[in-house]
């Protein structure tokens, strides 16, 4: 039945991608008159999804390329108490020859879990090194103009701003979900996609892109929709362009030293964009099973810099995903990650920690990262990149005891609504040198937390600008450590310097309040500011 749901899927994949093109500005063509509608033949109950608890493993394609290989993963997996186990399945294992689908060897490896009693996660990473016909694909490039290239292994990475991509995609996954929603509806927890060099939904951690052909001209459209003449894009940059099609022709550089906010605006937008697309699809092959976003984070300087995804709020607000799943190592700091989350997301949260830096010195970390995951709030908890030696060597000493620390471990104290750390996305995108918003609000937030580890707020200045009167109700406002120049949006300053809310900072600074346009907001504005500061 849901493979008949196929032929629908393609036009409502390109609906999709046109009205994300007026939300965010850019421009998609509009879908074949030839496509073929499906339409059910009577009234079906929709299940809404359900988000499992599970602990779980993740384990790449080319570590079980075999039932034989997966059978000693499964019993291993079993013997650590996992109840899940998340395969992620490289493009060119179901897409040999595009258009062409084969999941028999798939689903022989897919069926050993299966028939073990796991329940079962799918992952489709979109990598195309392997694919024979990869040449018809447009890749993110430099700003040197230049395809980015990773390495051997995981070479190239798709332009997510190319309709001839989407459509690729859109194919590839309508495929995808209605073959495994067919197979495997009975222990599917969760799907979803990844595309990135290190298996994430983004852009590299290394280097700014994407300035392919297609993506400078959906930034273009962008600035189009967003400043909607070019006289206001003119005053507002202090710029004399003839036309917005004049833009096009600037050196790739400009488009990150001119509009650098609206760059990473641009780019965030897209990965939302490809996200619901990415949605819409495994929604129409079954609506029932949860929908996962997978992150790194959301605190670093890369995600500031070069992946895309910066704010919580937004992506939460924006996205029409269940889950959203970020990455930590085991040093990083769990409890300031998924409370800047949990706090700012009506999603479900799961936590994925990273084996690659495994070792006994290191797994006391592990799991004290698995207790605070679950202490906090976080519903599935994933580990990833381990190799069967591994899992071997260090499964009953340690990974046999991720399952007992999540279910027994207690809930951290809720945090106080009224003293809220503000995260000015804002000043975390134009700063330099950047800087890990973990150690901008180091203080705050360890003052904050106590030594009862309660759980802390966080609001953002995009969450201020739709709703003002969240700071009706908080009575003090956290703003790390100031530097001498800090980045401010006007309505933010205004909200602030008008509220009763004490405003406090780590180094007593009267900063220069500037805003995206590096124009100083209001002088009584930033009198007021600088007041509230001197007297907290």
């Amino acid at each position: 039945m849901k493979k008949r749901f196929y032929t629908f899927l393609c036009l409502t994949v390109l609906i999709c991608l046109i009205l994300g093109a007026c939300d965010s500005g850019y421009y998609v063509p509009s879908p074949s008159t030839e496509t073929e509608i499906y339409k059910p033949e009577g009234e079906q109950e929709i299940k809404p999804a359900v988000v499992e608890s599970t602990v779980g493993i993740t384990l790449f394609s080319w570590q079980i390329p075999s039932p034989a290989y997966a059978e000693q993963y499964c019993a291993k997996i079993k013997e650590c108490g996992f109840d899940c186990v998340e395969i992620v399945i490289l493009w060119s294992d179901i897409e040999p020859e595009q258009g062409v689908f084969r999941f028999a060897e798939t689903d022989a490896v897919i069926d050993v879990f299966k028939n073990a009693g796991l329940k079962i996660s799918l992952s489709l990473l979109f990598w195309s090194e392997r694919l024979d016909w990869k040449d018809v694909l447009e890749y993110q490039m430099t700003a040197d103009g230049e395809v980015y290239r990773y390495d051997d292994v995981r070479g190239s990475f798709l332009a997510m701003n190319s309709p001839e991509n989407l459509e690729i995609v859109a194919n590839t996954l309508g495929y995808f979900a209605a073959h495994f929603s067919d197979r495997y509806e009975d222990c599917l927890t969760s799907w979803s996609v990844r595309t990135d060099c290190f298996a994430k939904m983004e852009y590299s951690s290394l280097v700014d892109l994407d300035y392919s052909p297609s993506a400078i001209n959906a930034f273009v459209d962008f600035l189009r929709g967003k400043y909607e003449t070019i006289e206001t894009l003119n005053a507002k940059f202090e710029k004399s362009y003839d036309s917005f099609e004049n833009l096009l022709s600037l050196k790739k550089s400009d488009y990150r030293s001119v509009f650098e906010y609206d760059w990473k605006l641009f780019k965030q937008q897209t990965l939302i964009d490809l996200a619901n697309l990415c949605c819409e699809i495994f929604r129409l092959a079954d609506p029932s099973i949860p929908v996962t976003l997978q992150i790194s984070s959301f605190w670093d300087t890369s995600a500031a810099f070069y992946r895309g995804f910066f704010d919580p709020y937004v992506v939460s607000r924006e996205t029409t995903v269940d889950i959203i799943q970020i990455v930590d190592a085991p040093a990083w700091p769990h409890d300031f990650s998924v409370d800047l989350l949990t706090s700012l997301s009506d999603k479900k949260t799961s936590m994925e920690t990273d084996g690659s830096w495994q070792g006994e010195d290191t797994f006391t970390d592990y799991l004290k990262q698995v207790e605070i995951s679950a202490r906090s709030g976080v519903t599935v908890i994933q580990t990833v990149n381990w190799e069967l030696e591994d899992i071997e060597k260090y499964g009953a000493a340690y990974l046999s005891k991720f399952k007992d620390l999540y279910t027994n471990a207690e809930a951290r104290r809720d945090y106080d609504e009224t003293d809220v750390i503000l995260v000015n996305t804002l000043d975390f995108l134009l700063k330099e040198p950047p800087q890990d918003l973990h150690d901008l609000y180091y203080y705050a937030y360890k003052n904050m937390t106590g030594s009862s580890g309660r759980k802390v707020r966080f609001i953002t200045d995009t969450q201020l600008i739709d709703d003002p009167s969240l700071i009706d109700d908080i009575k003090k406002v956290h703003l790390g450590q100031l530097d001498s120049i800090i980045h401010m949006r006007d309505e933010v300053g205004k909200i602030l310097a008008e509220s009763s809310a004490v405003i406090v900072d780590d180094r007593n600074e009267q900063p220069n309040f500037i805003n995206e346009f590096e124009q100083p907001l209001d002088e009584d504005v930033q009198v007021k500011l600088r007041e509230k500061l001197k007297n907290s």
